[in-house]
């Protein structure tokens, strides 16, 4: 079933986009290991960094706040300071 999603797709093959980056902070091995533009590269990432605050965000927020709350906010904290530093790069 993965194979036939996979085969529909018609951009290019992501691979762990997110977690090469947290754990490089290197933009151009995003462009070269995924094969997309810069441009595309920081916009996925900063999607990411979007998705990673709302749920750190909301985890937190919940009424009763789970175990795993502190590694959301971990993570992302972790995320936005390298993408910070990408993005003041320019």
């Amino acid at each position: 079933e993965d194979d036939d999603l996979m085969a529909a797709w018609n951009g290019p093959q992501l691979n762990a986009y997110a977690l090469d980056f947290l754990k490089h902070g290197q933009l151009g091995t995003i462009v070269h290991d995924n094969r997309v533009s810069a441009g595309r590269a920081w916009s996925l990432l900063f999607k990411w960094d979007l998705l990673l605050t709302s749920l750190a965000s909301a985890v937190t927020k919940m009424q009763r706040s789970p175990d795993y709350a502190p590694t959301f906010s971990h993570l992302s904290k972790r995320f936005r300071l390298k993408f910070r530093a990408l993005s003041e790069q320019g």
